[in-house]
């Protein structure tokens, strides 16, 4: 009987990581009430990206990433190997990504460095939703929210629904000023 069977992905700018913890013993201090569980640490590097890893996301079986040169690639972790299930290239640097699943269908938001929201269902190629001249830093989804948020303090709600040909489709709810961008001594013309 397995008594720890964990499994994390982790994405940094040197890539992204998978990382097992498993262990099936559990030994027993000097004292009765203690007891620790001897873990075995595995701990896999994919290679896959080109440029600085800058997002990951998790969404019940698959983990999606993306990097500045514009690869974005999903992982079906129910299945055994290593290889992504599903890859694409934009022709834009990946800022942030985040992923909604319905049913068996996964669609991947993508913001980019440029301002670019893209929308990819996995057996197509991505579409612009919608474009906005600054950097897109996130992406938050439940199963009938988007929100995104960019450099300037700007976020954007949208709202998901399935059109009649079951694809999803976005409708802007509303867009809101949450906060001002600072500005350095060098960048103000006046004094405070």
């Amino acid at each position: 009987m397995k008594l720890v069977d964990l499994t994390i992905w982790v994405g940094t700018v040197d890539g992204v990581f998978r990382v097992k913890f498993s262990s099936n013993e559990l030994y027993q201090e000097s004292s009765p009430n203690s007891a620790h569980l001897q873990l075995k640490t595995e701990m896999i590097s994919f290679l896959f990206h080109e440029i600085a890893c800058c997002g990951v996301c998790v969404d019940n079986n698959y983990v999606v990433s993306g990097d500045l040169g514009g690869n974005v690639l999903v992982w079906d972790i129910s299945l055994p190997g290593d290889t992504p299930v599903f890859r694409t290239k934009i022709e834009d640097s990946v800022r942030c990504l985040n992923s909604v699943t319905t049913g068996h269908r996964v669609t991947v938001f993508i913001g980019t460095l440029s301002g670019c929201l893209l929308q990819w269902e996995l057996n197509s190629e991505p579409n612009v939703v919608t474009y906005k001249e600054d950097t897109i830093t996130c992406i938050r989804t439940t199963c009938d929210t988007l929100c995104f948020g960019m450099v300037t303090g700007d976020i954007e709600i949208f709202e998901i629904h399935s059109s009649d040909q079951q694809e999803l489709v976005l409708t802007k709810l509303f867009g809101l000023k949450v906060h001002h961008p600072v500005e350095s001594e060098t960048d103000s013309d006046s004094d405070p």
